[in-house]
């Protein structure tokens, strides 16, 4: 009966580890696929001062 728990035991870890690297592979891909976004078309260069400061970042602006 031991053995065949620990059969049991041994196939859920490697499904499991199976699908672990399965879906960091996907999320991987995803990353890959993404574009950089610049953050000063969404926030005002006021509010990066301010949030670099409050922070202690620094940032640079493109361009």
């Amino acid at each position: 009966m031991g053995r065949f728990l620990f059969w049991i035991w041994l196939g859920g870890t490697v499904l499991s580890l199976m699908v672990f690297l399965f879906r960091a592979w996907q999320v991987n891909r995803f990353l890959k696929s993404c574009q950089p976004v610049e953050i000063s078309e969404y926030i005002s260069t006021e509010a990066l001062d301010v949030l670099s400061q409050k922070f202690k970042l620094s940032w640079k602006q493109q361009g």
